[in-house]
């Protein structure tokens, strides 16, 4: 009975597969150039995202499709791609190891349970930069990132598990892929930005806060989760105002 529902299953995903990559041909023949209607058709192959069959193949040529004409579209299609394959996972990793030796001690039970609250790599990262705050004064934003990438490439060279490794992967809720990828410089820009919006307006008043912050995926979700975290949020005050706002949103 088992063994037939899981053939009844990849008979289904070898039949989305091939419909989509039918569907994706054709448009491609026809100088489709609506991005929405393009990923409608490949939604199903995101679903079933592996390094081991077509789909990847196909995925990777529909980003190089969109490249030729929207770009911005295309770099949507890898953030997803990324989220879902965990492609740049191991970015989280190389800013915990960064931050621990920039701090000179563990990183604080908050940010922990920040990061691990958040679900996709770049709003871990950012949430751990900002809940780490503040920095020694001989690092600067740029530093830090600066030395994060490099972090990262070394890790991507030899993705390794040691203790420490384990350690950050555990209590972080991240774990690399076995094929990383290194992250665009647009990734750190969206990072560095996210980090500049969160850092501006801490200290402004609920509602410029709320009206800036929405604006930015990345800030808001840590935002966002920064004030779910909290155990208590006294009736009436300006956090429960904040936490109330983004509920809405």
């Amino acid at each position: 009975m088992e063994d037939s529902l899981l053939d009844s299953f990849y008979d289904e995903e070898i039949h989305a597969l091939e419909n989509a990559k039918r569907e994706f041909k054709k448009a491609v023949a026809s100088g489709e150039h609506n991005a929405g209607n393009l990923e409608i058709i490949m939604m199903p192959v995101l679903e079933m995202l592996d390094s081991e069959n077509e789909s990847m193949a196909l995925y990777l040529e529909y980003i190089d499709y969109l490249n030729s004409f929207d770009n911005d579209a295309a770099y949507e299609a890898v953030v997803a791609m990324d989220n879902i394959c965990g492609f740049k996972n191991h970015v989280v990793i190389a800013a915990a190891y960064v931050l621990e030796k920039v701090l000179g001690e563990d990183l604080s039970i908050e940010t922990i349970n920040l990061v691990s609250s958040l679900n996709k790599w770049k709003e871990k990262v950012v949430g751990m930069l900002y809940s780490s705050s503040p920095w020694p004064d001989s690092c600067t934003k740029e530093e830090l990132l600066k030395r994060v990438v490099e972090k990262s490439s070394s890790i991507k060279d030899s993705v390794n598990y040691d203790t420490r490794m384990e350690r950050y992967c555990s209590m972080l809720d991240v774990y690399p892929s076995d094929n990383v990828h290194d992250p665009l410089d647009r990734d750190i820009e969206m990072i560095s930005e996210a980090l500049d919006m969160l850092f501006y307006y801490k200290d402004k008043s609920t509602e410029q806060r709320i009206e800036a912050l929405k604006s930015n995926k990345l800030a808001w979700s840590v935002r966002f989760q920064e004030i779910s975290a909290l155990e208590q949020i006294e009736k009436g005050s300006e956090l429960e105002k904040e936490y109330n706002a983004w509920m809405q949103l």
